[in-house]
């Protein structure tokens, strides 16, 4: 085996971190610009502005998902990054139907805004599910911390509509989400590092 043969199987790759950890960071402002935004603006934007602007987060984390399945070398680690992803895809998809099909509950009509809702919705369900079932791969796995960051993940997304019924409540647990995923995606290296060399040719 070469150096770079070595490397490639042994090495963590870097793209799934910097995904997700650009998706956790642009988590935090998007979400924060959504809930304060309804009736005003903020950075110039309204509040479909930055609904549209969830989808960079959605793209990054799903892209930083899709990548860590592809690195992950054990099957049911492979599959709970892959729903993951699914499950960030279908969020970004709502949202998609939601505010640039129809124009948002503000300025469309009514049964995409609800559709797009929905798909969202079950996006959400599907991260959070997705990644409690992650953590309980990684602390098989390890390392340690990266479940941990999942389960906050996982319990944080679950919470979010109990939390929405305040401002204040909201913000802190979308900005754990947010730090859940960069965490993870700052853990996450030492995590896909751990794949068997195999025999080369």
């Amino acid at each position: 085996m070469t150096v770079l043969d070595h490397q490639t199987v042994t090495g963590a790759p870097l793209a799934p971190s910097l995904l997700l950890g650009l998706g956790g960071l642009t988590w935090v402002p998007a979400r924060y610009g959504v809930m304060t935004t309804w009736e005003g603006t903020w950075l110039g934007l309204e509040y479909g502005g930055w609904n549209r602007l969830m989808l960079v987060p959605l793209l990054l984390l799903t892209a930083g998902a899709v990548a860590a399945a592809r690195a992950a070398s054990r099957r049911r680690t492979r599959v709970a990054w892959a729903v993951l992803a699914t499950g960030f895809a279908l969020a970004g998809t709502g949202v998609a139907i939601e505010f640039i099909v129809g124009g948002g509950l503000q300025g469309g009509p009514e049964s995409i805004a609800v559709a797009g809702w929905t798909v969202y919705l079950l996006g959400q369900f599907v991260t959070a599910v997705a990644a409690l079932v992650l953590a309980a791969a990684l602390a098989r796995e390890g390392p340690r911390g990266a479940a941990a960051a999942a389960v906050v993940a996982g319990i944080a997304t679950l919470a979010w509509p109990a939390a929405a019924i305040r401002l204040s409540v909201e913000l802190a647990d979308q900005v754990l989400i947010g730090l859940a995923w960069v965490a993870l995606g700052v853990l996450v290296r030492r995590a896909l590092s751990r794949r068997r060399p195999t025999s080369p040719g």
